[in-house]
């Protein structure tokens, strides 16, 4: 009888252990005191959402501004298509209770596609994604999920995809504008033509622009004798076109011819032609490319040039061989976003002539609430064959009619921000503008 009793209580003692270590596994559900009424979800997106539009579609998450708060930090990248469209990329990163919880999510808009139809896109695959997390709170009682059946055109077009145009996209562009004031004018035009074609082995694309700039300066007494207005006009036209050919080859190589062929008013270039070949290695598989790159790339090729007027070194034309390499970083992540370039072209019978740039753009999250933002970049320049020989005017010089001998160019910017307060961010409220009203008022 003994043995029987103390069989039995073993036998409760290891059932009361099994239900108190499964009790302990992470993948349980908590009981539903310890649920979360909802979560807290930071969108990451930049300027490519209408945070209004998904705040009002999305009422029953809690929109906060810093991702520390967050349970679910969701991170939107995007890039063009093929076809001319967009293809988001919805990368969910779970935080806090939902650690381990990740998933990605891609929605794809056509080219013909209206802005509208963009944010209702991405928004449906918002919330297709966050029904994973809203599935362990305490809204899953309130969770309602449908699937509509395709309709007999959909299922039809989904079977038989004939496209006319090999997949070619083309777009034409044309503005203008004018201003001025009493003592100046400025017309502007500009017309784009570009054709492109992407697919899975091959990037094509054909382009070409023109651009045509008049500015006209009235200086009262301006003339010699200082007794008449003068007026000094600027005109600068240029035009070029511009193919590429890039072939992909694995999945980190690739390999491409390029060309370009146009006349540049303001580099005294009549005529210029630049064809290319090279090869390129990305250190991440294409197919990452909205969230990183390190790129590398080389290239030899030539340039011809003619010349509207006799260069410093007594050309009117001229033909060099060419060659160039560069090295591209780009990366956004939950910190923030980042990217580099650092590219130098040189002539290939005469090293010394050369050109190296190197450019950055961060955006760093330092803590919470506090952002840090960087730009720059810097040029040395050595390889300007083609500039004017003579005196240049002081017109032109105040003008900026053509370009002058430098050996540097540079740009810079730096900023802080910092953000307190309120960590929600829910309520939308278009009253009087997002400004305040400043479109309704104007100060002279």
């Amino acid at each position: 009888m003994k043995v029987r009793s103390t069989a039995i209580a073993i036998c409760l003692a290891v059932i009361a252990g099994m239900r108190a270590v499964h009790a302990q596994e992470p993948s349980s559900v908590p009981p539903a005191a310890n649920l979360l009424a909802t979560i807290n979800v930071f969108l990451d997106c930049g300027h490519n959402c209408d945070f209004d539009f998904i705040r009002t579609e999305i009422p029953y998450v809690n929109w906060v501004r810093d991702r520390t708060d967050a349970d679910v930090h969701l991170l939107v990248t995007s890039q063009g298509t093929g076809g001319g469209g967009s293809e988001y990329v919805l990368n969910f990163i779970g935080q806090r209770a939902f650690a381990q919880a990740t998933d990605t999510l891609k929605y794809v808009a056509s080219v013909d596609a209206t802005s509208d139809d963009r944010r209702k896109g991405y928004t449906r695959a918002i919330k297709t994604g966050l029904v994973r997390y809203l599935a362990r709170t305490s809204a899953a009682d309130r969770l309602q999920i449908n699937v509509t059946a395709p309709s007999t055109a959909t299922a039809a077009a989904a079977t038989a995809q004939h496209d006319p145009w090999r997949a070619w996209v083309f777009s034409i562009s044309a503005n203008g504008n004018v201003n001025g004031e009493k003592t100046y004018q400025s017309l502007n035009g500009w017309f784009n033509l570009n054709a492109n074609r992407t697919t899975e082995a091959f990037k094509s694309s054909i382009g070409g622009d023109f651009s045509y700039d008049q500015s006209d300066v009235k200086v009262g007494g301006g003339n010699s004798a200082g007794t008449g207005d003068t007026t000094y006009t600027t005109i600068k036209r240029n035009w070029g076109a511009n193919t590429s050919q890039i072939k992909s080859l694995t999945e980190h190589w690739s390999s491409g011819l390029t060309g370009s062929i146009g006349s540049n008013s303001y580099s005294n270039q009549r005529r210029f032609i630049h064809p290319n070949i090279a090869v390129e290695y990305d250190l991440f598989p294409y197919k990452e490319s909205t969230r990183r790159q390190l790129r590398f790339q080389y290239g030899v090729g030539f340039a011809h040039y003619q010349y509207e007027d006799t260069t410093i070194y007594f050309k009117i034309r001229e033909t060099v061989p060419t060659h160039y390499g560069s090295i591209a970083f780009s990366a956004r992540q939950p910190w923030g976003s980042a990217s580099a370039n650092f590219s130098h072209n040189a002539l290939l019978k005469d090293p010394s002539v050369r050109s190296t740039r190197l450019s950055a753009n961060t955006n760093l999250r330092i803590l919470k609430g506090l952002s840090f933002n960087m730009s720059g970049s810097y040029g040395w320049i050595h390889d300007q064959l083609y500039l004017r020989k003579g005196t240049i005017s002081t017109t032109n010089v105040l003008l900026r009619q053509q370009q002058l001998k430098t050996s540097y160019r540079y740009f810079a910017y730096a900023g802080l921000s910092y953000t307190f307060g309120s960590i929600f961010n829910n309520v939308v409220n278009p009253r009087f503008g997002n400004g305040g009203g400043d479109s309704f008022f104007f100060f002279f």
